[in-house]
């Protein structure tokens, strides 16, 4: 409902003006069409102006349709998560309510000095020369400004480096710099907190009825994936990732860990893809270099599978493991 005058009926309707008609210039409501109704177990929503209705009851996953009333009531990224794995839990144990312990707490964290978004760089007359070379390196990974809020400091540290931001509802929670020289050591200087998930805020407004997982946040971004930043897949991380009610493909980096974070992957019931990639493409990013964004969308969704046997007897990737 709105935030107009709300009455309650006898049988514990409480109602007011739809929410869901408040931005619809066609039909909006005045006349407190909009009705909700929880018991212990269950909550539905109904309105009589436009028939939009949605329910939720214990034991089954949040609907899309009851996700998107939370929105229009107001409700942030964060609540969201909790609202969806509080569902999950229930589903889990039968009977525990959620152990809201299981999201990890993030804080916000500042991102290293002088850094500024790229698109603020090059706004200056003059375009420092290192910042030069990190434009290349991201043309050369096939990133592009749009993909993400990219950034770059010119401190002696950080001036060969790309500076890719974390970010948590809506706030930065830390970043990942890496070096455009691929001899530099480390290549990534981060600062991440436990349990960080790469790009999960994303996921909830885009219309996939899938999300793709892989390792590191280059792989992620250029197909609008997830990123675990590693090899190991923790309960939290899963948790999260399970929440958002969509078919999950695991996409491993191919090398000697692969089988090791595959039977993760599928431990949490999610699906993996071994894409028929040739012996010098290693990762997600490196198909992008060689065959493009959609023809690696399509090698990933036409290689999964949800059999170990065949992950483990696959003759492509057991090569370079």
């Amino acid at each position: 409902m709105s935030s107009r005058k709300t009455k309650s009926s006898s049988s514990g309707w409480i109602s007011g003006n739809a929410v869901c008609c408040i931005h619809n210039n066609d039909s909006p409501d005045y006349k407190g069409r909009g009705g909700i109704i929880s018991t212990n177990n269950s909550i539905s929503y109904s309105c009589f102006n436009c028939g939009f209705k949605t329910a939720w009851q214990t034991g089954s996953q949040l609907p899309k349709k009851m996700i998107q009333l939370a929105k229009w009531l107001g409700a942030d990224f964060k609540t969201i998560q909790l609202m969806k794995i509080s569902a999950q839990e229930l589903i889990d144990s039968n009977i525990s309510p959620i152990t809201k312990s299981i999201i990890p707490s993030f804080t916000e964290k500042l991102l290293p000095p002088n850094s500024k978004p790229i698109s603020e760089w090059i706004k200056n007359d003059t375009i420092p020369t290192k910042l030069i070379n990190v434009m290349q390196y991201m043309q050369h990974r096939n990133l592009y400004l749009t993909d993400h809020n990219f950034y770059y400091s010119n401190t002696i540290t950080m001036e060969n480096r790309l500076i890719i931001p974390f970010y948590y509802n809506n706030i930065i929670t830390g970043y990942t710099a890496r070096s455009i020289n691929d001899n530099t050591q480390p290549r990534y200087l981060t600062s991440s907190q436990t349990g960080f998930v790469f790009n999960l805020d994303k996921q909830l407004f885009n219309n996939r009825n899938y999300v793709i997982v892989c390792e590191g946040p280059i792989d992620a971004i250029p197909i609008q994936a997830i990123a675990t930043m590693g090899t190991s897949i923790n309960k939290s991380q899963a948790y999260m990732i399970n929440s958002l009610n969509k078919k999950v493909i695991y996409v491993p980096d191919k090398d000697h860990t692969f089988i090791e974070t595959s039977k993760q992957a599928l431990n949490y019931n999610w699906s993996v893809s071994l894409p028929d990639w040739d012996h010098n493409v290693k990762d997600i990013n490196d198909s992008i270099v060689n065959y493009g964004r959609l023809k690696t969308l399509a090698m990933i969704m036409s290689n999964i599978t949800n059999y170990y046997p065949k992950i483990i007897t696959n003759n492509i990737w057991n090569k370079f493991k």
